[in-house]
Parts: C-alpha cells; structure tokens; sequence
C-alpha cells in the first residue's frame, strides 16, 4: 500500500509540474480533538500546518527542505439537530510566515448518513476571512464525503477504512471571484476506540476556466474522540 501511494503521488507530481501553471507539493500535518459535551453539544478544536517541498510559482521549478506556508488554529461549537443533521459556528486564526494573522467566521451546516456499510456526508459551508491588510474574503462551500469499512460493516479498533471528498469551494473577494475544487483520498486506521490516525493525499486545483494554481499535499491526521 506505502508502495502504491508513493508511486500515484509522484506521477502527480511530475505531471504537473511541468504544465504552465502555479503548482506546490508539500505536507499537511493535522491534529484535532473532539470533546463532546452533552448529547446535542460538542467541541471541536483542529491545528494544520502546511509545509511545502516544490514549487514551480515562478514557473521555474526548484526543491526546498522546508518552506512554511503557515499554520492554522480552528475552533467550533457544534450541536446536533437530529441523529442525522448538525449545525456549527467556528472561527479561524491564520499564521503565515510574513507574520501577519488572518480571522475567519465559519458557519455549518452539516449531514451523516449510512449507505449500507458506508457512512456518507454532506456539508455546506460559508466563510468570512479577514485581513489585517488588504480586502475581505467570501467563500461559499459544499464537501461530499465518504467513509468506506475495509473490515466488516463498520469500523472498529485494529480495522483499516477509505475516506474519499470532493468539495467546491466558490471565493468572492475585491477585484474578482474564483472557484476551486479539492479532491481527498485517505487511508484510515483505528488503533484505539478513540483515536483514528488518517493518511493519504489532498489535491487542490483553483481557476474558473483553467487550473491556475494548484497543490498537491501529502495529508497525515490524528483526531481524537474525548
């Protein structure tokens, strides 16, 4: 499986490098809690950092040991509406490495539901993310997901599972909008009844009629259930 997974990574990499295009490779560390409070409230609290290894933005493709893009600090309050719907308020704060945070409002709308032995997702989300200079920030979001047992009907402890999204992401901003699309691909373990450890591959491809910048991340996360 390690095998496999370098291998697809690579052809991505060499692919699109080489197109006339922004493109980064690199990886994206994740560590989230959730903390549930009472049946219909819970916590959630996620850090990422992403780092990149390769870059082609000035159309001249150079490798580097460790090129920070920044880290971010997410924050939500979730509470359940129903056993199958969820609603969340969040908030951002964005490090970058010129030093210059960024904040962001998030609001949620959130569903998970079974197809047979797979556990399915939607999610609809709206963003405000503001500057400490230079214009605001609107994006309009909606992620399809799935969670795929590679063990029985469900996921238990020891077992392997696939998760697999695809979300739209639509930004308006002073002097003009944009649509990006991001597409992931995890492998899943569940060491312990609480933990699940996922890794595997976050594409992101940004541009209306054609892809102008785009990532390629190599994703590795531990969450938490408390």
């Amino acid at each position: 499986m390690r095998v496999i997974l370098i291998i697809i990574y690579s052809a991505l990499i060499f692919n699109l490098q080489a197109q006339d295009r922004a493109y980064h490779s690199g990886f994206a560390p994740e560590f989230t809690i959730n903390k549930k409070i009472s049946k219909k409230v819970s916590l959630t609290t996620k850090v990422e950092s992403i780092h990149y290894y390769y870059s082609n933005e000035d159309r001249i493709g150079y490798l580097t040991p460790w090129n920070h893009k920044g880290i971010d600090f997410q924050f939500f309050g979730n509470y359940k509406l129903s056993p199958f719907y969820r609603i969340s308020l969040g908030y951002q704060l964005s490090y970058n490495p010129d030093g210059k945070p960024s904040n962001r409002l998030i609001e949620q709308l959130s569903y998970s539901g079974k197809l047979g032995s797979m556990k399915l997702g939607h999610r609809v989300r709206a963003d405000q993310t503001f500057y400490s200079s230079g214009p605001a920030k609107f994006r309009f979001r909606y992620r399809f997901s799935l969670q795929i047992p590679l063990q029985g009907s469900s996921v238990d402890v020891g077992e392997f599972f696939l998760i697999t999204s695809d979300e739209l992401i639509l930004t308006a901003k002073s002097g003009g909008s944009s649509i990006e699309n991001r597409a992931l691909f995890q492998v899943g373990y569940k060491p312990f009844e609480k933990i699940d450890i996922q890794v595997g591959f976050d594409y992101r491809a940004e541009g209306a009629n054609r892809i102008e910048e785009s990532e390629s991340l190599m994703k590795i996360a531990l969450i938490f259930d408390l």
